[in-house]
């Protein structure tokens, strides 16, 4: 891996448009995306999904904020919300 295995971890490939089409034609074309994507998911990245609603959002936000918590990395998580608070302003 170029960047690390570690950094292979924070790595998450997000579909979207989960709101705009049948759930299992989603299914199928997550299923397409996710062939290329193997060697890298295998590693320790991760797939997920936006709906377009905010609770989707922070949802796949928290899980990266709770990995940096968790390796301890010297950032709170308040200090994490408020930088990605002020960078969607």
């Amino acid at each position: 891996m170029v960047a690390g295995d570690d950094a292979i971890t924070k790595l998450i490939f997000v579909s979207t448009r989960w709101d705009q089409i049948q759930y299992d034609l989603g299914i199928r074309r997550e299923t397409r995306i996710c062939l290329p994507l193997a060697p890298l998911l295998q590693s320790g990245a991760r797939m997920d999904r936006f709906n377009m609603k905010i609770e989707t959002a922070w949802r796949i936000i928290g899980s990266l904020l709770r990995q940096n918590i968790q390796e301890g990395d010297g950032i709170t998580h308040q200090q994490n919300v408020r930088r990605i608070a002020a960078d969607c302003d």
